[in-house]
């Protein structure tokens, strides 16, 4: 079970902010269930409870449409603004550092079925992961391109892709392969290979009305091709008050 029952709670008056922080420190997800009628002000207040907002682009964007766009390109555009299935990533790899809490709230589900989200533990992964991978991860820097619609001044950024405490940063279309050395890119494909194995893939429907936060390094999330053009999540990186 992704999600287990004392990592459940319901968005009211009595809302328990501090269980639900204690819950997500300890087991990296939570699930809150909210009037579905609400509005992105009880993503904003949840989020206010217990963390600090970090920005996505330099408009200060905090919160972040993730939902069709008829204007974007399908095949190559911004991939939060079309229906195309997202491959096994954390969010803002590029950062620095990178969010530490992903925050999902569901506006409308996809009544086709499709949109589903995908997470994978990543303390299934390091383990299988061979030592010289994980060498590798740890010490070569990783040249990663800035998507255009995260740009803040800087078009790449270069870092390991994952530090000592067992931490990843991981989106593989950003990686420039064809600068990396053949051991590193033997390095990323075992990785990858390993998070998009059906093995190790856990399936969550987030329904309307529900927010789900993570561990943005401990789970890797993606989600499959979405099926109803009505489907329309909101977006929220932070980080913990006294990190």
């Amino acid at each position: 079970m992704l999600i287990p029952t004392h990592g459940i709670f319901n968005f009211n008056d009595n809302f328990a902010s501090e269980d639900c922080r204690a819950a997500l420190v300890a087991g990296g997800i939570v699930l809150i269930k909210t009037d579905p009628e609400r509005d992105q002000q009880a993503l904003q207040q949840i989020v206010g409870t217990i963390g600090v907002a970090q920005i996505h682009d330099l408009h200060g964007t905090s919160v972040w449409d993730v939902r069709y766009d008829e204007s974007v390109d399908q095949e190559k555009g911004t991939r939060s603004l079309t229906t195309r299935e997202f491959p096994i990533h954390t969010d803002g790899s590029f950062e620095s550092p990178p969010p530490a809490y992903v925050a999902l709230f569901c506006i409308e589900e996809d009544k086709f079925g499709g949109g589903e989200t995908l997470f994978v533990d990543s303390s299934d992964i390091l383990p299988r992961l061979s030592e010289t991978t994980k060498q590798t991860l740890c010490t070569e820097i990783f040249k990663l391109k800035i998507p255009q619609e995260f740009h803040k001044g800087e078009d790449y950024k270069e870092t390991p892709l994952l530090d000592a405490t067992g931490r990843l940063r991981f989106r593989r279309d950003i990686i420039q392969l064809d600068e990396l050395t053949p051991h590193m890119v033997q390095a990323v494909e075992e990785l990858d290979t390993l998070i998009n194995s059906d093995l190790h893939t856990q399936p969550l429907m987030i329904r309307k009305g529900e927010i789900v936060i993570f561990d943005n390094s401990r789970y890797l999330h993606g989600r499959r091709k979405v099926e109803d053009n009505r489907r329309h999540l909101k977006r929220m990186w932070f980080n913990l008050r006294d990190e």
